[in-house]
C-alpha cells in the first residue's frame, strides 16, 4: 500500500485538544488508580524491512525479553529504509509510513544498517542506535529507573465507520527539566506477509508473522507539547479512521512522552482497542 495514501485518513488530527484537567485521572470507570505500583516502562523500536534477511533474528530476540518484562516492555516495529521498499514479484507489500520514514531519517537507523533499533531513544556512548544484541542490557538499565510521568489512554471504536476516538491523559509525578512532547502511534499486530529470512530454507517466507507494526500516528511524527508541571493532568483527544487494509482485531495504540531536546522517552503505554 502506498505510504502517501495509508488510509489512516489522519485528516485525523481533528478533534485534537490539549486541555488541562483538574485532579487525578481515573481508569475510565470512575475510579482513581493509586500511584503505588507506577513504573517506568520501556519502548524498544525495532527497525526492519521485509527484504532484510537478518531482521527476523532481531524480532526473535524480542520474544524472551517480552516474556521477562511483560507489559513493562512495549515493542514497536518500524518498516523503513531500503529493506522496506516493495520488491516485485516476491515482496510486493508496502509497510512504510510517513511517521516511520521521518523518525528513521532523523535518527539514521536504517542508514546504519538493519537490524538495529533504539531503547527509549536514549543515547548510549553518544548514539541511540543499538544492535539487537545490545537491546537486553539497555532495557535492563532503563526499566529500573523511577518514573517521572504517567499516561492513561481510553478509546471507543465504531466498527461501522471504523473510527477510533482516543483520549490520552498525561501527568508528571516528579519534577523534570526540559521541554516535553507526547506522541500517539497506531500499531497493528500479526500482519501475515512475505519476509526474507536467511536462517531458513527457502529464505523467502510467504506467511511470516510481522509483529507490532507501526501503521501511522494520531498526532504527526513528533506529537504535541506536554505540560510538565507536577500533578497537572493534561488531556489530548484525537479521532482517526482505520484503513480497511488493517485488521481491527489486532490494533493497539502506543503513546509515549519524550524530552524534545534529547528525544529520550521517559514513559510509554500501550492500549488495545476493542472492536
Amino acid at each position: 500500500m502506498n505510504k502517501w495514501i495509508i488510509t489512516l485518513i489522519i485528516g485525523a488530527f481533528i478533534m485534537q485538544s490539549c486541555d488541562q484537567i483538574d485532579g487525578n485521572f481515573g481508569d475510565g470507570n470512575g475510579t482513581t488508580p493509586p500511584d503505588t505500583g507506577l513504573v517506568r516502562k520501556v519502548l524498544i523500536e525495532d527497525y526492519t524491512g521485509h527484504t532484510c534477511g537478518n531482521c527476523p533474528r532481531a524480532a526473535l530476540a524480542l520474544d524472551p525479553l517480552k516474556a521477562l518484562y511483560g507489559d513493562d516492555l512495549i515493542i514497536l516495529s518500524v518498516h523503513a529504509g531500503f529493506f522496506a521498499l516493495p520488491q516485485l514479484p516476491d515482496y510486493p507489500a508496502d509497510f512504510q509510513t510517513q511517521v516511520g520514514d521521518d523518525i528513521d531519517q532523523f535518527f539514521g537507523v536504517s542508514a546504519a544498517g538493519n537490524p538495529n533499533g533504539m531503547v527509549n531513544r536514549k543515547e548510549v556512548n553518544g548514539n541511540p542506535i543499538l544492535a539487537y544484541t545490545s537491546w537486553g542490557s539497555e532495557i535492563a538499565n532503563n526499566i529500573t529507573l523511577a518514573p517521572d510521568a504517567k499516561i492513561e489512554m481510553t478509546s471507543t471504536y465504531d466498527s461501522g465507520t471504523r473510527e477510533i476516538d482516543l483520549s490520552v491523559i498525561t501527568e508528571f509525578v516528579n519534577s523534570a527539566s526540559g521541554t516535553y512532547k507526547m506522541s500517539a502511534y497506531l500499531v497493528e499486530d500479526n500482519v501475515i506477509s512475505d519476509q526474507k529470512n536467511y536462517d531458513v530454507t527457502p529464505e523467502h517466507v510467504i506467511n511470516y508473522n510481522h509483529r507490532h507494526m507501526l501503521r501511522g500516528s494520531f498526532n504527526g511524527s513528533w506529537g504535541d507539547a506536554v505540560n510538565s508541571t507536577v500533578n497537572t493532568p493534561q488531556q489530548f483527544d484525537y479521532n482517526l479512521t482505520l484503513s480497511t487494509d488493517f485488521d481491527e482485531n489486532n490494533i493497539s495504540i502506543i503513546s509515549f512522552i519524550y524530552e524534545d531536546g534529547s528525544k529520550e522517552i521517559i514513559q510509554v503505554e500501550e492500549h488495545h482497542i476493542t472492536p
